[in-house]
């Protein structure tokens, strides 16, 4: 939205590979000394769902509803993944690219992430075993900007400050 609330509010809808995905924080995340260094989401892909969680009452084009509540896109940000699985780890690497809007330049950020699934009352393990498995492989566990984030550091540095005062997200 114009005015960042479903951001705000920590809701993220992106359209990857002409689906849209609605990431909505999980209740209740816990908070341990280092729980700040991942995020829990569940990922919401039924388009009726994501439109109620939106309250939007207009159901009849799930776009059409998306314009008429005033959400559009304020991000494009390409990406080239490379996966690897190792047990029940997945690892992301993601070559970035977006363009930064006062200069037209493009910028490209490289980020990691280790990703498993998991029901929301193994959080607390999950977040664990995560961090155990990169220490273990030799992987620097560290706060980071995810690629929309750092969009939003390089483009919209007051609305990022707003994130941080908020917190959404760490400096």
């Amino acid at each position: 939205t114009p005015d960042w609330q479903l951001a705000f509010n920590n809701l993220w809808l992106k359209l990857k590979k002409k689906k849209y995905e609605l990431k909505v924080p999980l209740k209740n995340q816990p908070k341990g000394d280092r729980d700040h260094l991942a995020t829990v989401f569940d990922e919401v892909t039924d388009l009726s769902r994501i439109l109620e969680i939106l309250k939007i009452t207009n159901r009849a084009d799930f776009e059409v509803a998306l314009a008429e509540a005033n959400i559009r896109s304020f991000a494009s940000i390409d990406t080239v993944r490379t996966s690897y699985q190792k047990g029940p780890f997945l690892l992301d690497l993601d070559q970035a690219k977006f363009p930064l809007l006062k200069t037209g330049q493009i910028y490209h950020y490289a980020v990691a992430e280790i990703e498993l699934q998991t029901t929301p009352e193994l959080v607390p393990q999950a977040r664990k075993d995560i961090i155990t498995f990169a220490e273990q492989h030799g992987l620097e566990v560290t706060d980071t900007r995810g690629k929309l984030m750092e969009f939003v550091f390089q483009n919209y540095p007051d609305v990022y400050a707003e994130f941080v005062k908020r917190g959404l997200i760490s400096s």
